[in-house]
């Protein structure tokens, strides 16, 4: 996405003055002097800017009031292909739909309604600008999620008392007033987080993006111009809006070096195939300690072409069922009897692989299920082909 414009010409059209990357200017409805708006200009952002409200005003307001300025055509509300019902984004919440994705753009913020308090009056609605809550002495760090106008609708904190995970959920009142609550409303619309290079990017619809764990990473990769997103980490879970971000995409998974992330992987590896991702792989990085992610392999000296040539090395993706260890083992062992299917294992040089992972899963030969077919032989040798050389 090309951008008709720059900070300087922002500033010098809305009335104020350039500071590092950002233009303040004033905001709606303040006067010529006032520099509470912040906008920042690039083509990771939808329309090609960003706004941020020192002030508090509305975000949207502010978006409208840019447009103004900068002589851009007002928002409009988007037509669905699938009926003739316009859909205005701003005050109706909904998933994202196939087509809006489709496009490479996230979805204009839809604002949930503030959840109604239980008996211990939580949660709070707390009257926040955009920035939501004000850093705390023990906190670590923020990850802000925004949709594609740019306002913020979730900022997950990591506090450091005892590393933790606040989250902060934008919210409207029944008065209308924004602002935010520390709980997922029921009709919270899931997005992701991208790094500093937005994977969803019209322009990058045919490139690899990178799905690492957490927010870290993704602003890791970010930060090498690797196009990267995630809903968060093991803690967040999956939600089923992610799989409207993946069809037809060619995904890169990166995957936690403990049993809890690969696992997690191999989840969102079993999504993107329901999604109808192009192409899906998973990376590990076994030469890392435990716990060890993407941001650790660059923090090691990796490098982002090092990172590339693995993405290239890697197989497709296959289903965990070929390569699970412990539940479908006894029917592994029993296909291994067969001449065939030990020739093909030889040839793989996968033996020594198996018989570790038979040492390692205490495989009792009474309880081998001996039933199969040659469509399941061709599905174990391809899961076996899979594996890692692991030591136990």
């Amino acid at each position: 996405m090309m951008v008709p414009f720059d900070i300087r010409t922002v500033a010098r059209t809305m009335g104020g003055t350039v500071s590092g990357e950002e233009a303040l200017v004033p905001g709606p409805r303040h006067s010529p002097k006032d520099r509470s708006l912040s906008i920042r200009v690039g083509p990771q952002f939808q329309d090609g800017f960003i706004t941020h409200s020192f002030a508090g005003d509305d975000p949207l307001v502010c978006r409208d009031y840019v447009r103004q300025k900068l002589g851009l055509p007002p928002w409009q509300p988007k037509k669905p292909a699938h009926n003739g019902n316009w859909n205005d984004k701003r005050t109706v919440v909904k998933p994202p739909t196939k087509t809006e994705t489709d496009t490479g753009r996230l979805p204009e913020s839809a604002i949930p309604a503030w959840m109604e308090p239980g008996s211990d009056g939580k949660p709070q609605f707390c009257h926040w600008g955009n920035e939501g809550p004000q850093k705390s002495d023990n906190e670590l760090r923020r990850h802000v999620y925004h949709g594609g106008d740019g306002v913020a609708v979730r900022i997950k904190i990591k506090n450091g008392t005892w590393s933790t995970f606040t989250d902060w959920y934008r919210v409207r009142n029944t008065a209308g007033v924004i602002g935010w609550q520390a709980k997922k409303p029921n009709d919270y619309q899931d997005i992701p987080y991208i790094g500093l290079t937005n994977p969803f990017d019209p322009e990058l619809a045919s490139d690899e993006i990178f799905w690492p764990e957490g927010e870290k990473d993704c602003e890791t990769l970010g930060n090498k111009n690797i196009p990267a997103f995630t809903f968060g980490g093991c803690g967040d879970g999956l939600p089923e809006a992610a799989a409207t971000y993946l069809s037809g995409r060619r995904i890169i998974i990166l995957a936690d070096n403990d049993d809890p992330g690969q696992k997690h992987a191999e989840k969102k590896a079993a999504l993107a195939r329901q999604a109808g991702a192009a192409a899906i792989k998973v990376l590990h990085f076994p030469e890392l300690p435990d716990h060890g992610d993407v941001s650790d392999f660059f923090a090691a000296g990796g490098t982002a072409a090092e990172l590339m040539q693995r993405a290239d090395a890697a197989p497709e993706w296959q289903p965990a069922t070929c390569r699970r260890l412990r539940g479908a083992h006894g029917r592994h062992r029993a296909m291994t009897e067969k001449n065939d299917i030990n020739e093909a294992l030889r040839n793989g040089g996968q033996r020594e692989v198996l018989a570790r992972h038979d040492k390692a899963c205490k495989f009792d030969p009474k309880q081998t299920n001996a039933s199969h077919s040659a469509e399941n032989d061709d599905q174990v040798i391809a899961g076996l082909a899979q594996l890692p050389d692991i030591t136990y």
